[in-house]
């Protein structure tokens, strides 16, 4: 895909499928203004595209993100970041929602993350959108707490987007990446010779952002 004027090749090494899964995964909740989002791993590659495309689009946005990654989602635009090593995610969600629960979750590890849908994160007839799992396996979802809620689970991955899917998200990417409407987390530039600590560095674990390969 060719990239607006304005955008460098560093910023289009970030782009790819993080950015192309976050903005379907706002797509399929539709009109999200003034709705409550959750934002699981806000902190993370996708997720922090997740947090700006659905703060542009009018969303209140709580994201979970671990201490060291909760300023960058705070610069992704969310409105309230939760630590979930340290506080219980459900309830928090429910504090901030005046006990009523958000209108969707966007979910980047459907397996640690059914305990807070079990626990009453989201308000009756939300919905959940699930692009990822640490798990390989079967992963048990409670279906009394969907069914009495009237909850909605849908999964996708983006590799497997229909077409029309693929060339709307590209679109209005393409028409954000025209206005400078998205930041792009570079965290840290390796030369191609240096490519084994690039890896290195990925495999730590420790860079918020991008670890991106400058081939001269």
């Amino acid at each position: 895909m060719p990239l607006p004027a304005n955008v460098d090749f560093a910023a289009g090494a970030c782009l790819g499928i993080p950015a192309l899964t976050a903005i379907h995964a706002v797509n399929l909740f539709g009109d999200v203004r003034g709705k409550t989002l959750i934002v699981i791993g806000a902190g993370a590659s996708v997720g922090h595209y997740v947090t700006q495309i659905a703060k542009a689009r009018g969303a209140r946005v709580i994201a979970t993100a671990s201490a060291s990654r909760a300023a960058h989602a705070r610069a992704a635009g969310a409105d309230f970041v939760i630590d979930y090593k340290a506080k219980d995610v459900a309830a928090t969600v429910k504090g901030l929602t005046a006990g009523k629960g958000a209108d969707g979750l966007i979910d980047m590890d459907l397996y640690s993350t059914t305990s807070i849908i079990s626990n009453g994160a989201l308000a009756p007839h939300g919905k959940i959108v699930c692009y990822g799992s640490s798990m390989q396996g079967d992963i048990p979802v409670s279906f009394p707490t969907l069914l009495w809620n009237s909850l909605t689970l849908q999964v996708f991955v983006v590799y497997e987007l229909l077409s029309k899917d693929r060339e709307t998200a590209i679109a209005q990417l393409t028409t954000m990446l025209e206005k400078n409407s998205l930041k792009h987390a570079i965290g840290e530039r390796f030369a191609l010779r240096d490519i084994v600590a690039a890896h290195e560095a990925v495999e730590r674990g420790d860079i918020i952002g991008n670890v991106i390969l400058d081939i001269a």
